[in-house]
């Protein structure tokens, strides 16, 4: 399988000191995940754009770290400050988390080690972005921070949980219940199903519940099928890596060309990954299909449940917002691909 260079490693604790380095010319000032490696942001080079805090879940209240290094690699000093906007649920730290790079020399590029520290204070998988502003503000870069519970059914990886046979897919058996229960209410059929907002305080609520008790609670009648519907893309959304990451960024780059879509679908995803969006994408067809009721066109549907697929790697925000555009393009033809075998079928 192609895939995006996403291979993770453990973080680990790191003793260096964060003093100033001096890198030689044509040096590496290491790699990155998601194929995002020493990426230059006029003159500004960041060693990886994924603050990946290991492929094994994160303890509660530990403090796990992880590092970057960042590199002047232009003829003017450049100061920098790493600014989070850390959810409720951790603590993170970046150590300096403000500074200055002197200008590039003849024969060696200033660089600095950041250690970054967090700690999980609640069981929630963790994706947040990371502001790092450039020269007061001047510029500002967008790094992804993310860590992973070590119980719980949400954000844990997929394979660890209870397996199902569901439409031909092995698929955790969590989210088969989920798609039970919005079939016993005709969730299917009714307008706005996965665009209109659920409850908040019921979301959280059952998802507690269900990371409680590792099942679908069968005492939730009264549910809201929009809190549930939203629940399930939330699952989706929480995955250590989104499904459509594994792809290479070039796949999601001709997400234009359907027949590039298709070919990917069924020869670069492997399981578990083919397997959640082929399931995935039978819920969405049969959304669409009955369009007339649920107002959801197959464009609509990858406009509010693409997101939860795909998180764009790169630390520019131009660039970052015109791959989830390809995101949302790619799911919408692979939605249109499905449907219409489905008609020719018929």
């Amino acid at each position: 399988m192609g895939g995006n260079g996403s291979k993770k490693t453990q973080s680990q604790r790191i003793t260096s000191s964060p003093a100033l380095n001096t890198i030689e010319e044509g040096s590496s000032t290491g790699g990155g995940e998601d194929g995002k490696s020493n990426v230059d942001h006029n003159g500004l080079i960041l060693s990886k754009e994924l603050i990946d805090f290991g492929n094994t879940s994160c303890p509660l209240n530990q403090i796990v770290v992880d590092q970057i290094v960042i590199t002047n690699n232009s003829a003017k000093k450049i100061k920098f400050k790493f600014d989070p906007v850390t959810p409720p649920t951790c603590k993170i730290s970046f150590q300096p988390a403000t500074g200055q790079l002197p200008a590039k020399k003849k024969n060696a590029t200033p660089s600095r080690k950041i250690d970054v520290k967090m700690q999980m204070l609640q069981p929630e998988a963790l994706n947040f972005r990371v502001n790092l502003q450039v020269n007061g503000g001047v510029d500002t870069l967008f790094l992804t921070c993310r860590a992973h519970p070590d119980k719980g059914l949400f954000g844990v990886d997929p394979t660890s949980l209870t397996q199902a046979e569901d439409d031909g897919f092995e698929v955790p058996e969590i989210i088969v219940e989920m798609k039970n229960y919005l079939i016993s209410k005709d969730a299917f059929n009714q307008e706005g199903i996965f665009r209109l907002a659920g409850d908040a305080v019921e979301m959280k609520q059952l998802k507690e519940q269900i990371n409680t008790g590792k099942k679908f609670p069968k005492d939730v009648d009264g549910i809201d099928i929009n809190s549930v519907a939203n629940l399930l893309k939330v699952w989706f959304r929480d995955l250590p890596v989104p499904i459509l990451n594994v792809l290479p960024s070039n796949v999601i780059a001709r997400a234009a060309e359907r027949d590039v879509v298709v070919d990917s679908f069924k020869t670069e995803l492997i399981s578990p990954q083919k397997d959640l969006l082929g399931w995935l994408l039978n819920i969405l067809v049969e959304v669409a299909t009955n369009k007339a009721n649920t107002k959801m066109s197959e464009q609509n549907l990858a406009i509010v449940v693409a997101p939860n697929l795909y998180d764009p790697p790169s630390a520019n925000p131009m660039e970052g917002l015109v791959m989830s555009q390809k995101a949302t393009q790619y799911l919408h033809n692979l939605l249109l691909s499905e449907l219409e075998n489905r008609g020719e079928k018929k």
